[in-house]
């Protein structure tokens, strides 16, 4: 009797590594989303994380050698409750080592996603300044809402040269961007 090779699907193995890299990220993170993991999820991608693990050493040589390391680095985190007992510094080190294998896995597309976050935010500061400028047509009601602020950074604006106007919408809008990065990271 023969024995049939299971077929290995790389692509489950890449989702389910994102996964989990990704909740090893809340945990070392203390993000607010570890709570919302249930126990039976994390066990259960625990175990299909193993099992893909396993499918790929039998697939191929190459596979043996480097799904050992992605072993080692899951086989250890049983349950949440594990991962919520864990000195922060080993679980940073973890994170670190799991976005390697990520990156190694899935190639380095979170520049990507950063530029995604980026285009986000100069979207979000276009709107900002579209509704400033529809605002500034109704000078009256715009003032007495806004408390005399708009004066104030009206008179400054004037007296900067149109360079120097540039510099500030610029540092106006990064600020605003790094806060909407910052935000994306925390959910």
């Amino acid at each position: 009797m023969t024995r049939v090779k299971p077929t290995f699907d790389p692509g489950c193995l890449r989702r389910r590594w994102r996964r989990w890299t990704e909740v090893v990220g809340w945990f070392a993170l203390r993000r607010l989303a570890r709570r919302w993991i249930r126990e039976r999820d994390f066990e259960a991608l625990h175990r299909d994380l193993l099992a893909a693990c396993q499918e790929w050493a039998e697939a191929d040589a190459v596979g043996e050698i480097h799904s050992h390391r992605l072993t080692a680095l899951v086989s250890p985190w049983l349950t949440t409750r594990v991962l919520e007992q864990t000195d922060r510094t080993l679980l940073l080190d973890l994170m670190r080592r799991c976005r390697e294998v990520d990156r190694d896995l899935n190639g380095r597309n979170a520049a990507r996603v950063s530029w995604g976050w980026a285009l986000r935010g100069m979207a979000a500061a276009g709107v900002v300044g579209l509704m400033a400028s529809v605002l500034s047509l109704f000078h009256d009601p715009a003032s007495d809402w806004l408390g005399g602020v708009d004066r104030t950074v009206r008179l400054g604006m004037r007296q900067l040269t149109p360079l120097q106007q540039l510099i500030a919408a610029g540092v106006a809008g990064s600020l605003l961007l790094m806060w909407l990065i910052r935000y994306a990271r925390r959910a």
